[in-house]
């Protein structure tokens, strides 16, 4: 149950992101964080133990949240090391604002 409820936020934030609508970066970092917790919840009981000794769960969750980044970049011309910074606490979450995409920001 938490991993479908963690997908439905994760796939809500980013759709509400990308869609544009004023969505700020926070939209997008709650998106990136239920895509990191999902992922990994996914990852630690689907996987087989066997399996989980090669490829940690944490391995698999890294993954994940690569390719998400790099698909939201794609889709929103940030590209993925740009959306992948947004997720920076250092940053404040603001770097990526969907406004920002007629500015040439890239």
């Amino acid at each position: 149950a938490q991993q479908q409820v963690l997908a439905a936020v994760a796939l809500g934030a980013l759709a509400l992101y990308l869609g544009g609508g004023g969505a700020s970066a926070w939209v997008l970092n709650l998106g990136l964080l239920a895509a990191t917790l999902g992922s990994f919840s996914l990852a630690s009981t689907l996987c087989p133990p066997r399996v989980q000794l090669w490829v940690h769960p944490f391995v698999s969750c890294s993954a994940a949240v690569l390719l998400a980044c790099a698909g939201i970049g794609r889709l929103s011309g940030f590209g993925w090391r740009a959306t992948l910074g947004s997720y920076d606490q250092k940053r404040k979450c603001g770097v990526l604002s969907p406004n920002q995409r007629s500015r040439g920001h890239a």
